[in-house]
């Protein structure tokens, strides 16, 4: 930790010294420029190989900052990058990450509150996108996410709210909690065969998402996966058998395949719902306006418009419970 902390809260620093050590130490550069608000550049960081937390939390709310260090490391260590350029809001280009395996918490928080972060390059290398790697970039619209990825961590596109769509490869096999929450903008992505958990939160509070397709494989859907995503329909694709679902994870539209339809009827988790083949009826939830609000001694009640096009055709307004969502 031989330069750890060494300018931190210099406020006035406006050029950092040159950095020209291959071979670091744990903790070396750890905090290094932290809270130096006039920093604009960053100097050049030449070593391939890394140590534990080296280069940890080093330009962390260097406000000031508007272009990265090329990075060219291909060996990491734990939590080397973590936080590196956290609440750095003047950045615009993420560098280049070329390393080929990656290790524990090694891009955790690394892009956090990066609020004017507008493109990102993720190597064919990374399997991983890490927790909160991207969280709060909120002018980053759009990402590609290479097929050697296998996870998306918990936050890790988190109130990206000028994303507006991403293209998940179908190596991908988790979703992580919050991933998405609070991604106003998203109007649309696909959900590979190949997920089979979607986490706590996930896509809670993605107001411009309209359609998602749920596919077979997914087996696990946590608490308010989808909820408050007003605009969305969700449709499910599924043999016969219901899948794990938690509390509340939807406040919407769903849909099920006909051949389903008994077994998600049956099925515990799904038991305050109200499923429903498609085309013989459509749910339409108004959870925004102001007027939907009930109350009784159960606590608040929500309207819902039940429409009938076949049969029975026209109208029916209903009331139901805030805790099962759904008329029983």
């Amino acid at each position: 930790s031989c330069y750890s902390g060494m300018f931190d809260g210099c406020t006035s620093l406006t050029t950092a010294p040159a950095l020209p050590a291959t071979t670091l130490a744990e903790y070396c550069y750890s905090s290094m420029f932290w809270d130096c608000t006039s920093l604009t550049s960053a100097p050049a960081l030449p070593a391939t190989t890394l140590a534990s937390s080296c280069y940890r939390e080093m330009f962390m709310e260097c406000t000031s900052l508007t272009s990265a260090p090329v990075l060219p490391a291909t060996t990491l260590a734990n939590s080397c990058y973590r936080q590196m350029f956290f609440g750095c809001p003047s950045l615009t280009t993420a560098p280049v990450l070329p390393a080929p395996n990656l290790v524990y918490q090694c891009y955790q928080y690394m892009f956090d509150g990066c609020s004017n972060l507008k493109s990102i390059t993720i190597r064919k290398s990374v399997t991983a996108i890490e927790e909160s790697a991207f969280e709060d970039c909120e002018s980053l619209t759009s990402i590609t996410i290479p097929d050697s990825v296998t996870s998306i961590g918990d936050y890790a596109f988190y109130v990206c709210t000028s994303l507006t769509s991403i293209e998940i490869p179908d190596s991908v096999t988790s979703i992580g909690s919050y991933a998405f929450e609070g991604c106003t903008s998203l109007t649309s992505i696909e959900i590979p065969d190949s997920v089979t958990s979607i986490g706590d939160l996930a896509f809670y509070n993605c107001k411009s998402l309209e359609e998602i397709t749920i596919p077979a494989g997914v087996t696990e859907i946590g608490d308010y996966a989808f909820y408050s995503a007003t605009n969305c329909e969700i449709s499910i694709v599924m043999p016969t058998s219901a899948r794990n679902i938690h509390n509340d994870s939807f406040d919407l539209t769903v849909h099920v395949p006909e051949e389903a339809l008994a077994a998600y009827e049956k099925d515990f988790g799904w038991s305050k719902y109200n499923i429903f083949n498609e085309g013989e009826i459509v749910i339409v939830f108004f959870l925004t306006a102001p007027w939907i609000f009930a109350f009784s001694g159960s606590g608040i009640l929500f309207l819902v418009k039940i429409v009938v096009p076949f049969d029975c055709s026209g109208e029916k307004n209903v009331y139901l419970s805030h805790h099962s969502h759904f008329a029983e």
